[in-house]
């Protein structure tokens, strides 16, 4: 046996259990890699410490996280919808103020517009009545709980029915000794006669135990 052969018979086994040693330490780095995205909704809840009444078929379709807590998540009950928004680093008065423009952000896309052909009746478009966002009791849980409808890309604005999709419930609640904002949206199908949202944003806790608001 020349010393080539003896080198190569050597060397292979050597390669192989290195291949191996890399591909598991590449495998556990993944696993447990700070910030990696959880994929059920308990764990990305857990991040944040607070939880939700969902039921068991609620699932994640779309999570961003931030140094391992969710900053953002849009998650599957059947065919309605629930978005998480967290924001951080917030005092009371900073909360309350991106809660109130938030509010007038969104009422604005109901104001009465400007007709692009004026008739002789009106110059302008109003939403009827029945699609204007309202605010509604959230039993000082929330800062602030609203109720309108949104289109089939979870947006607000349309004041027709033939562009609305679904029901929908928005509540921001604080917690004051993390400084965070939430903001949760139930965006319940049309289609069904039972409309959740209401409940499910009254559900929302820290995991302490005690109501947010």
């Amino acid at each position: 046996m020349s010393w080539k052969v003896a080198v190569r018979e050597r060397l292979i086994p050597l390669l192989l259990l290195s291949l191996s040693l890399s591909t598991a330490a590449l495998i556990l780095l993944l696993v447990s890699r700070p910030g990696a995205k959880e994929t059920d909704v308990q764990g990305l809840l857990a991040t944040i410490k607070a939880n939700i009444d969902l039921p068991a078929e609620a699932r994640v379709l779309k999570a961003e996280q931030g140094e391992g807590e969710l900053v953002m998540a849009l998650i599957s009950v059947a065919e309605d919808r629930l978005r998480i928004r967290v924001s951080e680093h917030l005092d009371r008065a900073e909360a309350t103020e991106l809660v109130q423009q938030s509010r007038a952000m969104i009422e604005n896309l109901f104001m009465d517009r400007q007709a692009p052909y004026p008739g002789q009746l009106s110059h302008s478009l109003r939403c009827p009545d029945r699609f204007l966002p309202r605010e509604i009791d959230s039993s000082d849980s929330a800062l602030l709980m609203l109720r309108l409808f949104a289109n089939d890309r979870l947006t607000f604005g349309g004041c027709s029915e033939d562009l609305l999709r679904y029901r929908a419930t928005l509540a921001f609640f604080y917690d004051e000794p993390r400084k965070r904002l939430f903001r949760i949206d139930y965006f319940a199908a049309k289609e069904n006669a039972v409309d959740p949202g209401i409940d499910v944003l009254r559900s929302f806790r820290i995991d302490s135990g005690r109501e947010v608001g």
